[in-house]
């Protein structure tokens, strides 16, 4: 729970494509394309990727220390990824959809922030799909922030997602109450 995986984004916020990105593996984006920087002896330079990106989210992370000093990993992660603007491009690729946001996380609201941990897919086979098979997930989801009660989670397959030939038998599943910071399977 006290890792923050960052992507990187290009100035137009949509993700830069050769930057890593997963919904259940990287948390969020910043800017990570033509950043202005120093340039050792003495001039500057305008560099692009995720290592232009991550100090972005750290000083982010930062400056809520510095405005709350008694916050501790949990809550200065569960800020970030709440405060986090949505970003349309981002909404099925990153585990917040969104790029950092000091502002938003600086004024964002206690509230659970859920997230996929792990997905583990059981099959009786030889690994690989074939038709006819049945598989087993397990989604293993961790709370960054405040407390959640009740939580259910459910498994739907994407229109146009060319998967129409699958079948859901389970489609749904309750996890009960995830503590912050806590993982439930």
């Amino acid at each position: 729970p006290n890792i923050i995986s960052v992507g990187g984004s290009e100035m137009d916020d949509t993700m830069i494509s050769w930057a890593q990105h997963g919904a259940a593996t990287v948390d969020i984006m910043a800017p990570g394309r033509n950043i202005l920087t120093t340039e050792y002896p003495n001039g500057y330079s305008y560099p692009s990727g995720t290592s232009m990106s991550a100090p972005l989210v750290a000083g982010v992370a930062a400056l809520i220390k510095s405005h709350i000093s008694a916050a501790d990993y949990t809550e200065i992660k569960g800020r970030l990824m709440a405060g986090a603007t949505s970003v349309l491009t981002a909404q099925d690729h990153l585990t917040t959809g969104g790029r950092a946001d000091a502002y938003g996380s600086l004024t964002a609201t206690e509230t659970p922030v859920i997230t996929i941990k792990s997905i583990t897919v059981d099959s009786s086979g030889n690994g690989a799909l074939e038709a006819g098979e049945s598989v087993e997930l397990e989604i293993e989801l961790e709370n960054s922030w405040a407390t959640a009660t009740s939580v259910t989670a459910s498994l739907a397959i994407k229109s146009g997602s060319g998967y129409s030939d699958l079948t859901i038998n389970t489609a749904s599943a309750t996890y009960g109450t995830l503590y912050e910071p806590d993982t439930n399977t």
